[in-house]
C-alpha cells in the first residue's frame, strides 16, 4: 500500500503494530544487551526526537537527532542494576552502570 499500512478494514493489527515497530528499529535497538541509536537515519529525516521508548532489560530511552543524535537520555525501569548498559552512538561506546529509577542524559 502506499501509505505503508494494510488495506483491510479498519486496520489489521500486525500491519499496523509492525510498522510503528519497524520505525522504532530505525531509531533504536536493543539487541543482545547492546543499545543502538540511530542504526540507520534516513537522510531525509535531518531531525526529530523519540520519547519514553521501552528498551529490552528494563530500560527506557528518549532522544533527539538534528542529522547526527543531539542527546540521548537512558533510564533503568526495572532489571539488574548490576549489570552493565552497553550503548553505542555516533562511532562512540559506552558502558554505563544505572540504579533502578536512575537516569543517564548524554548529549553529543
Amino acid at each position: 500500500m502506499p501509505n505503508l499500512f494494510s488495506s483491510h478494514p479498519p486496520f489489521q493489527i500486525d500491519g499496523n503494530y509492525g510498522f510503528l515497530a519497524s520505525i522504532t528499529e530505525i531509531l533504536v535497538q536493543s539487541h543482545n544487551g547492546v543499545i543502538r541509536v540511530l542504526p540507520a537515519l534516513p537522510g531525509s529525516w535531518p531531525s526529530g526526537a523519540l520519547t519514553g521508548v521501552r528498551l529490552r532489560g528494563g530500560l527506557w530511552a528518549c532522544l533527539t537527532c538534528s542529522g547526527a543524535l543531539a542527546s540521548l537520555g537512558i533510564r533503568r525501569l526495572s532489571g539488574d542494576p548490576l549489570r552493565t548498559v552497553t550503548v553505542v552512538y555516533t562511532g562512540r561506546r559506552e558502558e554505563i552502570f544505572l540504579a533502578i529509577g536512575e537516569e543517564r542524559w548524554l548529549v553529543c
